[in-house]
């Protein structure tokens, strides 16, 4: 699985959740993301079974991000990929 750090062109913002602040959870989700062919993420799971409110909130934020399009002898095609996504208050 490729890690995608560096290959963003937009980034979601995840919004903390407020279930997450009460109990002051923090930590990094990662998440398993499936991109088309214009680099958009149509497709997003945690991977890891991290806490539940931060993986939820994860998992939104990721559907937001525009990244590069993976390319072969100048034609482009769907892929696959894992991003890292941390949540603190």
């Amino acid at each position: 699985m490729q890690i995608l750090n560096g290959r963003a062109l937009t980034l979601g913002r995840p919004e903390y959740p407020q279930d997450a602040a009460i109990r002051r959870l923090e930590g990094t989700v990662i998440v398993q993301v499936e991109i088309d062919e214009a680099g958009n993420v149509i497709a997003a799971s945690d991977m890891c079974q991290g806490p539940p409110y931060l993986s939820e909130a994860a998992v939104r934020g990721s559907l937001e991000i525009t990244l590069l399009a993976d390319q072969d002898f100048g034609r482009t095609y769907k892929g696959q990929g894992c991003h890292p996504i941390q949540l603190r208050p």
